[in-house]
């Protein structure tokens, strides 16, 4: 039963490690030491509880002062409380414990070290601008391929490492690294898995190499709305609008049910490549499909079509996207009265981005 617990990932529960606890103790001395391995799960799970709710809080101080505590106190640690402390120096910048707990981490082993990068990958880009983020995930990426080729716990990279690293190559269209892992993937026969393959397709999109791209995607056999999203993606950034909307009536032939993603990529598409009327299809059709209308959306349509009443007659308020959207469109019909009413709205939602300020300044250079 215990180990049942333990991999249905109730280990932590401090209910059910009570009665753990009172179940060992109540047998013979030979079971005590279960008891306090128990015990000590326990222990820094609520260590690491404390840590979490004040960095979710706001708190990121007393976070790190709680992890502080838990040096004091020799309390071991594990893969969540580096976790959470990490959280809390991104988010106030403290990089002196930030060094402090990074060595915490390397002596605490090699297999713990991949678990934080790939929380690191996913969690990275809430915390820096986009130009520091690129230059940190490139060196990431090759920092987590020389690790994992020279760490002998952790040699052979698994399918969570290979989810979680695709993303940060197609962020950055590190390309190099993806034939890596799709040669990988091939040797491991993970080809055929829809997250490895839409990974795969997102990597090769945002590279130009769309080739590549839908050879992984004719390979995958169990498709799942992220494969299909991933090449109509592709497609569609790389102004092939027909075949990412001949794909998109496959999607539909196939059985498959849009989402508010799917729609957002069409849209973007056609207002990409300026298909008005198709992209008014398909607004429309989001619907019939029951997909909600969010503000993404509408940015789209406004982007593809510069329609002022069309702003005025949504039934949400716009949102600095929509109004990023019709800047952008009264430069390109060199709008001046209307881009000035629309930066003075910007500037209220958005004061701190600098590129609506050169935009504007853009198109009275223009005019």
């Amino acid at each position: 039963m215990h180990a049942k617990i333990i991999t249905g990932g109730y280990g932590q529960n401090v209910f059910i490690g009570s009665k753990l606890i009172n179940m060992y103790a109540g047998l013979d001395q030979l079971h005590m030491n279960y008891a306090r391995k128990v015990f000590h799960k326990m222990h820094v799970f609520l260590w690491n509880m404390m840590i979490q709710t004040y960095a979710n809080s706001g708190l990121s101080t007393e976070a790190l002062n709680v992890y502080k505590e838990m040096c004091e106190n020799d309390v071991a640690f594990d893969k969540y409380t580096f976790t959470f402390t990490l959280k809390a120096c991104s988010v106030i910048k403290n990089e002196t414990t930030g060094r402090v707990i990074h060595g915490h981490v390397v002596k605490t082993g090699g297999c713990l070290m991949r678990f934080l990068i790939r929380m690191l990958l996913v969690g990275i880009r809430l915390y820096l601008d986009a130009l520091a983020m690129t230059a940190l995930l490139k060196r990431l990426i090759f920092f987590i391929l020389f690790y994992m080729m020279n760490e002998s716990s952790c040699s052979t990279p698994d399918h969570a490492t290979l989810v979680s690293i695709l993303p940060a190559c197609a962020q950055v269209a590190e390309v190099r690294l993806g034939f890596w892992i799709h040669c990988y993937a091939i040797k491991t026969g993970l080809t055929n898995d829809a997250m490895v393959g839409s990974g795969l397709i997102a990597m090769y999109g945002n590279s130009g190499h769309l080739d590549y791209a839908r050879q992984v995607f004719d390979q995958i056999s169990e498709r799942n709305i992220m494969v299909w999203t991933a090449m109509m993606r592709a497609y569609g950034m790389h102004g092939n609008p027909h075949k990412a909307l001949t794909l998109f009536s496959n999607f539909l032939e196939g059985g498959f049910q849009p989402d508010g993603v799917v729609f957002l990529c069409l849209l973007s598409t056609c207002s990409h490549a300026g298909l008005v009327s198709k992209g008014s299809e398909i607004f429309k059709q989001m619907e019939v499909y029951g997909v909600g209308r969010g503000h993404e959306h509408y940015a789209c349509m406004v982007d593809l079509m510069e329609a002022v009443e069309f702003v005025k007659s949504m039934p949400v308020l716009p949102s600095k996207d929509v109004y990023g959207a019709l800047l952008g469109a009264c430069r390109m019909h060199n709008n001046i009265e209307l881009a000035e009413v629309v930066a003075q709205k910007l500037f209220i939602l958005d004061p701190n981005s600098g590129g609506r300020y050169v935009t504007l300044a853009k198109i009275y250079g223009d005019g």
